[in-house]
Order: structure tokens, then sequence, then C-alpha cells
């Protein structure tokens, strides 16, 4: 329902309060390229990984400044209620993503208050009622792209059609009327 391990503290650390939001309430998916250009990444390359490493510590010779330190912009009120609002229409009763969001407003307070109020929920809500359903829902999507009834079958090439199966696959003409 909500992490355990400091992420409602951590992403909008990195990102900013209003994109965590986005994805922590509403499940959206970040690229590597959108976390970068949200500041969450430093680098990111498809070259030598020492080459970028050897040059990332060229350009930032000093240490960043740890995650747990970084200070959190608030949103303006009217933009976190619009947000709010439209979490609680779109969550049909669901607690999940107005948790998440009250969990994320706590990374404004110092990480060692917000960090323990995260884990002491998450704890809480881990055998909830819905917190199984989530769970079920999650684990069954997964199940559904490798079903059980093809387990170890071998793919047909289908680059080339034998001539016995190309009739199968000719267009049927319609009835005469």
């Amino acid at each position: 329902m909500i992490p355990g391990a400091a992420g409602t503290q951590r992403l909008p650390r990195l990102i900013g309060l209003e994109a965590s939001i986005d994805v922590a309430c509403s499940g959206k998916m970040l690229t590597a390229t959108d976390l970068k250009a949200l500041g969450g990444l430093d680098v990111l390359t498809t070259d030598d990984i020492s080459d970028a490493a050897k040059d990332l510590i060229a350009t930032n010779p000093t240490a960043p400044t740890p995650i747990s330190q970084r200070i959190v912009a608030p949103m303006a009120a009217d933009a976190l209620e619009e947000k709010r609002a439209a979490l609680t229409k779109r969550a049909k009763g669901q607690q999940s993503p107005l948790l998440n969001l009250e969990a994320l407003l706590w990374s404004l307070e110092p990480f060692d208050v917000g960090q323990p109020k995260e884990r002491e929920r998450h704890l809480a809500l881990r055998h909830s009622p819905e917190s199984r359903a989530l769970r079920h829902a999650f684990f069954s999507e997964r199940n559904v792209a490798r079903p059980a009834a093809i387990k170890g079958a071998a793919a047909r090439d289908i680059s080339k059609s034998p001539s016995s199966e190309a009739a199968l696959w000719a267009p049927v003409s319609p009835p005469h009327v």
C-alpha cells in the first residue's frame, strides 16, 4: 500500500513533491530519461560506464548532499488540493493513493521524522484487506503474462509459412446470397 523503506521520503527529495505524487499515488511509470529530466539521476549513458563515471567525478568534484538531508520544496496549497481532489475521485474508496499522499507530505519534515512515520504506517497496513487484494492483483497480472498451459512450449517459426499451412490463412470468400 505504501513503501516501508522510506520511498515516500526519498523520492520527493530526488524529483520533487509534485512528480512524486504522480508516481506514488497514481502508479505513473518513469523511464530512465524521465527520471534524469526530473533530477533523479545524475548520468544516463549507453557508452562505457567507467568513462561516464570518470566524467561525472571530473565535472562534480564535491560529494552530493545525501538524499536524506535534502529539503523538499512545498507545493502551492491550491495545486496540492487539486491533486488531492483528483486522487479522491479516481480512488473510488481505495485508501492507498490518499495514504501515499499523506506519507509524501511527511517528506516536508526532516527525514528522521518522516521515515519512522512511513515505516509505522507500512507495518500497520501490511496485512489489511486492501493490501492483500493489491498483492493478489499484482501477482495475478504477472501470471497472466505466462500461463501454465504454455509452460515449456516452444515458439513456432513464423518467418515463413509452409505451403500446406498457407491455405489455413487464405481469406475466406463470403457466402453467395
